[in-house]
């Protein structure tokens, strides 16, 4: 995830009860303050959460092997974010079925309009395969129905 803060993150990685935040691409930049006119300081960066279970020396066994920790990290917000963006793709696919081409609204449609939720589902299908995801997805828009 992408944060913009006013300070800093305070190390590479902090450990916090049951999770390790790791943060990475760290960028200063300067701002002008829309309400008062001044330059501020920014800092964006990525932040990445990895649940752990308490493991003795925790903060050794990091230091000793950050990039792996750091990719596990990554890997876990890519899968639970993926899983969040197939969920919802399905339950739009599982809509489409039951409430907007089920065979009695199907049979009642024209040929262009079939073709328009054809493209629609295959469009929600696709969209694993688009570039940014999970993380930038669009979605498609629905028919007019």
């Amino acid at each position: 995830m992408r944060i913009v803060s006013a300070s800093p993150p305070p190390a590479p990685f902090e450990v916090l009860g049951g999770k390790v935040v790791f943060y990475a691409n760290i960028e200063q930049k300067q701002q002008t303050d829309t309400m008062s006119g001044r330059e501020i300081t920014l800092w964006e960066y990525d932040s990445y959460t990895l649940p752990v279970k308490g493991v003795p020396n925790l903060t050794a066994q990091i230091d000793a092997d950050y990039y792996g920790w750091m990719q596990r990290a990554v890997d876990h917000e890519y899968t639970t974010e993926a899983g969040k963006v197939r969920a919802l793709r399905d339950q739009l696919l599982n809509d489409c079925d039951v409430r907007y081409c089920n065979p009695e609204l199907w049979e009642g449609m024209d040929e262009s309009q079939r073709k328009e939720w054809r493209e629609y589902k295959q469009s929600l299908r696709d969209i694993p395969e688009r570039d940014g995801f999970p993380f930038e997805v669009v979605f498609p828009t629905m028919p007019n129905f």
